[in-house]
């Protein structure tokens, strides 16, 4: 009975452990992919920014004309 639950208990174990992991690999990509998608947003942003300044610098020269 003894040796019974001690096969019980290794195996919870590492079902527990096994079960762990997953999660932490799950939790790890699903922040690689946040990141990626904020990197995307930024890189959006730098661009729109980019843009506009474009847009003051064409109206101000436009005005000095």
């Amino acid at each position: 009975m003894n040796k019974m639950n001690s096969g019980m208990t290794s195996t919870v174990a590492g079902l527990t452990a096994a079960m762990l992991a997953g999660t932490a690999a799950y939790m790890m990509a699903d922040r690689s992919h946040s990141m990626q998608r904020q990197a995307k947003k930024l890189k959006r942003a730098a661009a729109g920014a980019a843009k506009n300044a474009g847009i003051v610098i064409d109206s101000i020269s436009g005005m000095m004309r």
